[in-house]
């Protein structure tokens, strides 16, 4: 790009500090480019606000694209942390950066659901959480849910206590159990997976794309129900 037509990359800079919908309670620009910031492509100037994750996109898309090349008639994974709208036809995703803790377990179950309606259908989120220490039966249910999720994985900070299915002895039956019963489950999740890369949708059921509302007459005689059960 031509110097002279560089944008003052200060200019607006506070806008960005009062965004509606913030993904973090941290500033956008934290362990990476000021939100202000512009990349020049073409003699063109795109805002680092408005094209952040498209790294992450296009690092996937040339991953791709070169394994594509090397294990023709093979399938590979590959998995990010970056997405952008399109990631799915080039990798899966993983939500990472999670606590040991119920409310991060409960979170997954949205995470998942949200990315399998963005169009990338392959995500799951770290069992037990990349953050914090998780034992006994919070590690055993983070393992029962995530045998359902499309991408079961379980890694974490090195400064945490050990995550393996195998390390509780306590609880090693139970994991075990659960592992097993995702097993029984991989043929069906193929199949969705292969579904979803012809035609596109979720691989996991998401409730409005299964369910239809109740009709006025329903919910009358639900509330009738009620009533005369006070």
């Amino acid at each position: 790009c031509k110097k002279s037509k560089i944008p003052d990359p200060f200019h607006n800079a506070s806008e960005f500090d009062y965004i509606q919908y913030r993904p973090t309670p941290d500033p956008l620009e934290r362990t990476t480019l000021p939100m202000a910031a512009y990349h020049c492509c073409n003699d063109m100037f795109y805002k680092q606000y408005n094209t952040h994750n498209l790294f992450g996109l296009q690092v996937a898309k040339a991953t791709h694209e070169s394994l594509s090349g090397i294990f023709e008639d093979k399938r590979f994974l590959i998995a990010s942390r970056s997405t952008w709208p399109g990631s799915g036809h080039y990798s899966s995703h993983w939500l990472a950066e999670n606590y040991g803790t119920w409310d991060s377990m409960i979170a997954s179950i949205s995470g998942v659901l949200n990315f399998n309606i963005f169009g990338i259908p392959h995500v799951g989120a770290p069992i037990g959480g990349f953050y914090g220490n998780c034992t006994g039966e919070l590690l055993i249910r983070w393992y029962q849910l995530a045998s359902f999720h499309p991408l079961m994985l379980s890694y974490s900070s090195s400064n945490t206590n050990p995550k393996e299915a195998y390390v509780d002895e306590s609880a090693k039956q139970l994991i075990k159990n659960a592992i097993l019963e995702r097993y029984k489950l991989l043929s069906w999740m193929y199949s969705q997976m292969f579904e979803s890369f012809l035609w596109g949708g979720s691989v996991i059921p998401v409730s409005y794309t299964h369910l239809t509302l109740p009709t006025k007459a329903q919910v009358q005689i639900s509330v009738v129900a009620v009533s005369l059960k006070k």
